[in-house]
């Protein structure tokens, strides 16, 4: 009996600690950021250069040491990550994020922070993306001020997400 108790005592403790090691936290107003650090030794220009290369980052003000707008169009996939799509949560399915960015750089290391996320589903017609859909982030994700444990294994597939796309490559300083 013992045994079985300190087995599920550590598989809860396990999971709750897997389950809130994520980049998704909550503000002290009760919204939903993402915010990650990146470790880099690439020159700052090289890594705003870089990001905004990507082509997710609209409307940029570009300080001393930071950028700041918004994100649009990041895709929820989760390809390659081994997740069975049909467990997803339906709003995530066939959708993108949008909301604000901030990127800050200081010495080997930069932040990326995402707020005001807002999850947009869409249908495809003829190729063409038409949003049926608009769903704030934070009334999906959030729930007493807590990640809502419906939603713990796709903010960490978000997660692991944002961290591939917006991961610098090491190689991007020989790049002409």
């Amino acid at each position: 009996m013992k045994k079985l108790f300190l087995i599920s005592l550590c598989l809860t403790l396990s999971l709750s600690s897997f389950a809130q090691s994520h980049s998704f936290k909550i503000n002290e107003y009760g919204h939903l950021r993402w915010e990650k650090v990146f470790g880099t030794n690439i020159s700052q220009e090289r890594v705003f250069s870089y990001l905004i290369s990507l082509g997710y980052f609209k409307d940029i003000i570009i300080t001393n040491n930071s950028f700041f707008g918004r994100f649009v169009d990041i895709p929820t996939t989760y390809k390659g990550m081994n997740v069975s799509w049909i467990k997803l949560n339906s709003d995530f399915k066939h959708s993108y994020l949008t909301g604000g960015v901030l990127v800050e750089m200081k010495e080997g290391k930069y932040k990326v922070t995402f707020q005001n996320m807002t999850l947009l589903r869409n249908i495809e017609v003829k190729s063409d993306r038409i949003y049926n859909n608009k769903i704030k982030l934070d009334l999906l994700f959030v729930d007493d001020n807590k990640i809502n444990s419906k939603f713990v294994e796709e903010s960490e597939l978000l997660d692991i997400n944002f961290i591939r796309i917006f991961t610098v490559p090491k190689d991007v300083d020989s790049e002409w």
